[in-house]
């Protein structure tokens, strides 16, 4: 999407490149624990967008998943603050914020889950944490909250696309009540553009799709692919 509008692209590439393979970017190999690699990136370069993170549902300590949403995060900023950047656009979760009350619209105002003590909700809203007060000391940064992200081009695939290929080939006996908010890649990455030409220094914006029942879901999947998914919904 960035180079359909003109703009030129450098990626970051830690070992799976598949998603920018046969793009017209410039790549720079390397780990986002390391600030040498990511001086490289930021040469001549405006606008960061920090994606870097690791998605865990596990309630296990993870101390590989600390480094990288939250010391890396720490190494983009120092990088950010030694470099020519102009704008770093963050991508942090609906998890870092705190999801209760329940029965309450959830918007940008809902403080972060800084003692969650499941990790990936503690780490991304650290890593946002860190930016948020970067912000503060004047880095031009600015904080997207996508819920579950969902689309085309999942190469690896994720923890949503495991998901969804379990479906399809019926690998999942029987599914539970409940649902998730679904956010379209391509909106994501429109919000992100967005975020970049028009977002406001210091703010976050949750960027959400739509709800649907994990029932709605798989009916919907069978819709697509015209053959049968599961649909037995057992209760907890």
């Amino acid at each position: 999407m960035l180079l359909r509008e003109g703009h030129r692209v450098k990626a970051l590439v830690y070992k799976d490149d598949r998603g920018v393979r046969d793009l017209d970017i410039e790549k720079v190999t390397g780990d986002i624990l390391d600030k040498s690699a990511l001086d490289e990136l930021f040469d001549g370069a405006e606008v960061v967008f920090h994606l870097a993170a690791i998605i865990s549902i596990k309630g296990s300590r993870n101390r590989h998943l600390e480094k990288v949403n939250v010391e890396g995060t720490r190494n983009i900023i120092k990088s950010f603050k030694d470099s020519s950047l102009k704008r770093l656009i963050h991508f942090s979760s609906i998890h870092a914020l705190v999801n209760s009350p329940v029965d309450e619209q959830m918007d940008e105002t809902r403080p972060l889950a800084t003692t969650n003590p499941l990790p990936y909700e503690r780490t991304k809203s650290s890593g946002e944490k860190l930016i948020r007060e970067a912000a503060k000391n004047g880095i031009d940064a600015v904080v997207l909250n996508p819920t579950s992200i969902i689309g085309p081009y999942d190469y690896k695939p994720s923890l949503v696309g495991q998901l969804l290929i379990r479906l399809y080939n019926r690998q999942i006996p029987a599914l539970v009540p409940g649902g998730y908010n679904w956010v379209d890649v391509r909106d994501v990455c429109r919000g992100a553009i967005n975020a970049m030409e028009k977002g406001k220094s210091g703010e976050g914006y949750l960027l959400p799709g739509h709800w649907l029942s994990l029932n709605e879901l798989s009916a919907t999947l069978s819709q697509i692919v015209q053959r049968p998914t599961p649909t037995l919904t057992i209760p907890f």
